[in-house]
Order: structure tokens, then sequence, then C-alpha cells
């Protein structure tokens, strides 16, 4: 712990406690990860607390305050359902859970499946209507269906917004649509109808979605798309997917200011890596993520780490991230330890401490606990007394009413249309596989583990394959204003041309 205090009380004392940042894991209990914003926030005095969860929930909390009144629906809510409309990637990837249960909606109770997707996946096999959009299109997709089943009605009631929303559908005609997403008109006919004519929706939200181009956009579009069917007397359900087991959890936790009563803005996960490539973050504390590994540009963020003055990991594993460290702190894994996780439907669920922590070895809360007494910090007494305001303060960012959205409005939504022009220029989209969040730590001693296909796989239309004049599992770059990647190329017909 001596080279912990000392180190960030250096950073602290040169440039002040802005100049250190957190990057959390939705991996670690809602208990960890109130003590890791109290040490920071109220101890260290840096707003700068965050974690990779906003890649699958970027955007999420204000469309539940907006549609739920900041609630989850329940699972079950999907076998109720007369129609499931699904955005977002691969669900059975990414939720087998949830995959499974919109066959059985499916099967045992005539629920009708739209999917928008920008590559087929195995739900488009048992769709009703499947709209393999082009890449990018999404939002014009939402907002034909938008116009189609409800918009020509006239009016969505006292909902704000509803004049410019209105203003906005006239540049979206089917026929326009249909063109610019390069999606099958009979099949959009399909889903508009069902749309317009059943009465209870779920749209299922998958991870990919916030990762598209545009990503946030097209999340506010598809949510203004639920708003108009409640408009219109429709029951609406709201599923969104996350990666990890406590995504909600490190959503709910890092986002309130219940330990920072300033309320300043920190930076995010992303802006700290951006802030330690120039020089202005000094010392950064990752706690069970691996920022080397889960982004895509490993060159960048291992440049920008080596800059910094203090590179401090809690961690199970000797990860990516944790090879350049200056300390290794050894964390618990969720069966070393108590505590709460948040599932996807907001329903906060107990783990139970099974084994003994091995080698000497605590859990990331006990660890900042046991820093924070250490340097004087008041973080309560004891780490009993964390995990019961854990819980209470969870209870109180499901339950604040002061919180909910006062009156309704639509979502405003900006669209660009135009691509960059050049040869060799497509639009990426962000696809899951079994191995995307496979780090090489937990299961780096699973030999089938490593069989998988590890190595990341750029797939593209057999006609732009044999356009560019190459073959599958040829090398490809892929070059971004970010940065150049390689992959294998793989050619795939259930990925439209560009």
């Amino acid at each position: 712990y001596e080279d912990a205090i000392n180190n960030l009380r250096e950073v602290v004392k040169a440039h002040g406690p802005e100049a250190i940042g957190f990057i959390t894991s939705a991996r670690l209990t809602n208990e960890d990860l109130f003590v890791i914003n109290k040490f920071a926030k109220s101890g260290i005095g840096t707003p700068n607390v965050d974690s990779a969860q906003r890649f699958d929930l970027a955007g999420h909390l204000p469309v539940l305050e907006l549609l739920k009144g900041g609630k989850a629906d329940s699972l079950d809510g999907l076998l109720n359902s007369d129609v499931i409309v699904i955005a977002g990637g691969d669900i059975d990837l990414q939720s087998q859970v949830v995959g499974n249960r919109i066959r059985t909606a499916q099967r045992f109770h005539d629920a009708k499946v739209i999917v928008v997707n920008a590559f087929k996946t195995r739900l488009n096999e048992i769709a009703d209507a499947s709209l393999d959009c082009a890449a990018g299109s999404e939002i014009p997709v939402f907002y034909g269906l938008l116009k189609e089943a409800f918009g020509e009605k006239g009016g969505f009631g006292d909902i704000g917004g509803s004049q410019a929303l209105l203003k906005e559908l006239e540049d979206y005609s089917s026929d326009a649509v249909c063109e610019a997403a390069q999606i099958d008109r009979d099949m959009f006919d399909i889903a508009s109808a069902l749309l317009s004519n059943k009465e209870t929706i779920s749209f299922v939200v998958g991870t990919g979605l916030p990762q598209t181009h545009r990503g946030l956009q097209a999340l506010k579009a598809l949510a203004n798309l639920a708003l108009a069917a409640e408009a219109a007397g429709k029951k609406i359900n709201w599923f969104p997917l996350s990666a990890a087991a406590n995504s909600w959890g490190a959503a709910l936790m890092n986002s309130g200011t219940h330990v920072d009563a300033s309320g300043a803005k920190g930076l995010s996960c992303c802006e700290m890596i951006s802030a330690a490539s120039e020089g202005k973050l000094k010392a950064l504390v990752v706690i069970e993520e691996d920022p080397v590994s889960f982004f895509p540009d490993r060159k960048f963020v291992r440049d920008a780490l080596e800059k910094l003055d203090f590179l401090m990991v809690v961690d199970l594993f000797e990860s990516e991230t944790a090879k350049d460290a200056d300390l290794l702190l050894p964390s618990t894994s969720f069966m070393e330890k108590e505590g709460t996780f948040v599932n996807m439907e907001m329903v906060s669920g107990k783990i139970r401490k099974l084994i003994d922590p091995v080698g000497g070895s605590r859990s990331a809360g006990e660890i900042f606990q046991g820093i924070g007494r250490k340097m004087k910090f008041s973080l309560g007494d004891g780490f009993a007394w964390a995990s019961e305001n854990a819980a209470s303060i969870v209870g109180e960012v499901f339950n604040d009413e002061n919180s909910r959205v006062a009156g309704k409005a639509f979502f405003p939504v900006s669209y660009d249309s135009s691509r960059e022009n050049g040869k060799n220029i497509f639009a990426l989209v962000v696809a899951d596989t079994i191995y995307n969040h496979h780090y090489g730590t937990a299961a780096s001693h699973v030999a089938a583990v490593g069989k998988l296909g590890k190595r990341p796989e750029l797939r593209l239309n057999g006609k732009d394959v044999r356009r560019l004049n190459m073959e599958d599992e040829h090398e490809i770059a892929v070059v971004t204003s970010k940065g150049k990647l390689l992959f294998s190329l793989a050619s795939s017909s259930d990925i439209k041309e560009g």
C-alpha cells in the first residue's frame, strides 16, 4: 500500500487531483464500486471515474428514464409480446438467455419478430421481417418505420418535440428509406404493418447499436420509435443488453453524485486514455479491466500508458495492461467475496463467498478501504459499512423520484447521409464473436478456448473481396482516423456490399 500512497500523493501535490483517473470494471460488485468511487471522489478529490460499460450501455440511462421511469423490464415481458424488434448485433452471442426467450415467445406465444441489422444473424432466419440494412443506415430505417406505422395518423399527443419530429419525417418516405438502406420493400411493409396493428411491442437493443457509426443517434431514433408507439396506445418494453455481469451496477454507481457533492464532471475512460497520451493525466488506476485489450488500437493505448508517471493495476491476473503497471495488486474472484450485482432486469442479486481468498488477495473494495485508512480518508468503518451503504445507494438510484423525467419529449436526432468517398473506403460495423470478451486471463489455461479464433476477422461481401483481388484468410489492414489494425479477411454473403 505504501507504493500506492506515495505515488498518488506525489501526483496530487505536483499536478492536482484531476491528474488522476480511475477505470473500473463491470466485473466488480456494487460494494467494490461504491468504495472505489468514494475513495476517488471524496478521498483523492478527482471526478475521473468511469468503466468500459459505456460501450454497452451508452445512452440507455436517459432512454430508460424517458420510456420506463428509470426502471428495466422483466424478461417475462418478451413472452407477452406481440412484436419483438431486435437491433444491435448478434443477440445470441451477447445473451443466449435473451435469444432463447425470443424463440420461445415466437414459437409458443405467436410473437412476431422484426430484425434490423447491418449483417445477418441466426435470428434473421426466424424473423417475420428481416431488415438487413446498409451499414450506418439504421436511423432512416427506424424513422421510416415510425412514419409509416404511426406518423401518418396525425400527431403524438402532448409529447414534446412532436412538431419538429413530424417535420423531420417528411424526408423519410418508404421508397426513399428502402433505397437508402438497401432493404426489401415487402419486408419493410410487413414490419410497419406489424408495428401499427399489434398491441405490445418489445425492443431488444444489442450492444452493437451504440457502437455503430452514429450509434448514439441511432439509439435515440429507436427510442423515438418506441415513444411514438406508446403515444399510439401500444404497451412498450425496452431490453438493453450488456456484456458483463454487473454492467448496470457499474453504470448506476459511476453515474451518480452520491459520493461527490460537487457534481464535477469527470473524464470518460476514452478521454482518460487520450488525456494520458496528451500528458494531462499523470496517474491511472485500473481495477479489473484491461484497456490495452478492450480498446481497438493497442499501440495508442500502450504509448499513452507509458507517458504516465504512475500506473496502478488491481486485477486477478497479469493482463496486458498489468504488464505495463508500476504497481500490481492481486484482487479476488467473485467466488472469494460477497456483494451484489445488478442484472439486466435491474434486479440486485446477492453473491456469496464460496472459498477464502487465495494467496493473500483481497477484494478491490477492501484494497481501497485499506489504502484509504492509511491516507486518513473518511471512508466508513470497515467493509461491512461499505456493503450496507452500497445496497442503500443502489436502492436510492432505483427509487429516486426527484430524478424522474417530468414530461416526455422526443430525442433530437442528427443524421448526415453523406459518406466519405474514395477507393477502398467501407462502413465499419462492430460485431461480437465468441472470443470477443476473452482477455486471455481467466480462461488462459483452457486450451479449447484458444482454438475459438483469437485473431480478429474482417468480413466483407464476396463481391468486394473479388473486386479487391483478394482471397479469404489474406492479411488485410484497416486504416481509420484513429489508427491501423490488421485482420484476417473472410468473405460473407451476410454482409452487404460496401
